[in-house]
């Protein structure tokens, strides 16, 4: 998973070269996981994550987070280690403005648990705000279904420093699987990145 993740990364790089239609962009993020049940430690990690705008509609993202940590709950407790969560997928927009961007959306998620590899899939919400040039907020809720059923709400805050270069900041949090994402990383964005678009 982890190379599949690196060729994802170098895809999107080179693609972008070729051509890149709406938001895309390549981020490296540390990310600091919160297990919900006390008594279980939390968890550190590094997220990798990339977004290809495919035309002017559609877009392709995925990402990876290298965090390992101890599942909680009455059918994830009994799993001594959950590392390495990735996801893959796609989202179309309906509605596309400047500052404004509605879509929904589809993924393959995956996550090792004891050494074997669980798969799963998730139904999404997205709505991106780009009030202007320098800031852009977008918000995903998420209907998951990974080993168990879960909700999955993510809020990610973009500061752009530059056309090229943006400050990012996230928060993940997962209702069932009893766990929060806290991440702050660096973008490098290279489509229209400074819309909603």
């Amino acid at each position: 998973m982890k190379q599949l993740c690196c060729l994802l990364l170098g895809g999107v790089m080179t693609l972008s070269s070729l051509n890149a239609g709406a938001s895309s962009y390549a981020e490296l993020a540390y990310s600091r996981l919160s297990i919900d049940y006390k008594p279980f430690p939390d968890a550190n990690g590094v997220r990798a994550l990339a977004q290809l705008g495919i035309g002017e509609r559609i877009e392709a993202y995925g990402s990876y987070n290298s965090a390992e940590f101890r599942p909680s709950g009455p059918e994830l407790g009994q799993y001594a280690l959950a590392s390495d969560w990735a996801d893959l997928g796609a989202r179309i927009a309906l509605l596309r403005g400047e500052t404004l961007r509605l879509a929904l959306g589809a993924s393959s998620q995956s996550v090792e648990l004891d050494s074997d590899r669980k798969y799963g899939h998730a139904l999404h919400a997205n709505l991106r705000w780009t009030p202007s040039a320098r800031l852009q907020l977008e918000l995903d809720l998420a209907q998951m279904d990974l080993v168990i059923d879960d909700i999955r709400a993510s809020a990610a805050l973009a500061l752009h420093l530059s056309e090229s270069l943006s400050l990012t900041t996230r928060i993940i949090d997962h209702s069932d699987w009893d766990l929060t994402f806290y991440e702050a990383g660096l973008r490098w964005n290279f489509g229209a990145a400074l819309t909603a678009q």
